[in-house]
């Protein structure tokens, strides 16, 4: 499947598909097929590319299926044991990294001011000295 998606066209396949396609100026077309009278070698890769498409063109049309996109839909959520196309919300988008950080921060922050933060009563005395009473 892989080596399908790296197949690169050439610039004369682009030139051919433009032609079949009907997608070249008049001008274009001109010098297509004077091309395709000066050179064999264009004109022998044009014969075999039109074949090819020909062939590809006389196969009958068919549909899919109503519910293929529910099925493929399905098969992947179920391999990506519900990463992809998941049916509940919890599982279809996961939290932020700068979420789960902050939540991370307000219990670290939480725990700290109830369990070690420094009593007022310390910080007082170092601010105003106790004062004798007479």
């Amino acid at each position: 499947m892989e080596a399908l998606l790296d197949i690169e066209c050439t610039e004369d396949e682009l030139l051919f598909n433009a032609y079949l396609d009907g997608e070249l100026s008049p001008d274009e077309v001109r010098e297509f097929k004077e091309r395709l009278l000066r050179e064999p070698e264009f004109k022998r890769e044009w014969e075999e590319f039109s074949q090819v498409m020909g062939g590809l063109h006389a196969l009958p049309m068919e549909f899919a299926p109503n519910d293929f996109v529910d099925k493929v839909q399905s098969r992947i959520r179920t391999r990506s044991r519900g990463a992809f196309f998941a049916e509940s919300i919890l599982f279809r988008q996961r939290a932020p990294y700068e979420v789960v950080a902050v939540v991370m921060l307000i219990v670290m922050a939480s725990a700290y001011l109830l369990l070690g933060a420094p009593h007022d009563t310390q910080m007082r005395d170092l601010v105003e000295p106790p004062t004798l009473e007479p």
